[in-house]
């Protein structure tokens, strides 16, 4: 049962990243991961579902060793190559950032609750702009360094061209913080 789940959550984060959230359907899901549509629906309600735990898993595997390598950072320095490098790693992550807003912009019609993903992606910012803050002097709420660097990582146009880079973004913003 649990190696059911786990191919399944395996081919959706696959096909969400390669082809989005409305070309990906269950049945291509299933299929994907060697499986039934009732094998499916045994592990997830809907599509909305396995969307959101894929979405929840794949931005904690990202962002968790990025917030452990900031804390134990020395230096600002060390600070802004993290998260250079994390950037340009997040932009070629494949169709992450229009996948979220295709998911936000079907989901009522689906019955999904967008107000699910509002938390994640808020708890995300909130995590990494806690960590960030200190380095940077930000003042004010985490959630808002966290959300700025979390778009500048996942910037929809830097998935597909090849200039500039997220990572020439990032350094930009971040030479120009807390210093003036």
């Amino acid at each position: 049962m649990a190696e059911t789940g786990t191919a399944l959550r395996a081919a959706a984060r696959l096909l969400f990243a390669r082809d989005g959230y409305a070309a990906t359907s269950v049945e291509a899901i299933a299929a994907e991961a060697g499986y039934t549509k009732g094998a499916f629906y045994a592990h997830f309600p809907a599509k909305a579902a396995i969307f959101l735990t894929v979405l929840e898993e794949g931005g904690r595997e990202r962002l968790e060793p990025l917030v452990a390598a900031i804390t134990a950072a020395a230096t600002r320095a060390e600070v802004e190559t993290l998260l250079i490098d994390w950037a340009d790693g997040c932009s070629q992550a494949g169709l992450w950032p229009m996948t979220i807003l295709e998911y936000s912009r079907t989901a009522a019609r689906e019955g999904a609750s967008v107000e699910t993903l509002q938390a994640l992606l808020v708890a995300q910012w909130t995590r990494l702009g806690t960590v960030a803050a200190p380095w940077f002097g930000a003042t004010g709420a985490p959630v808002t360094l966290g959300a700025l660097l979390h778009e500048i990582a996942y910037a929809p146009a830097t998935t597909f061209v090849p200039e500039p880079r997220a990572g020439a973004l990032m350094r930009l913003m971040l030479a120009g913080l807390g210093r003036g």
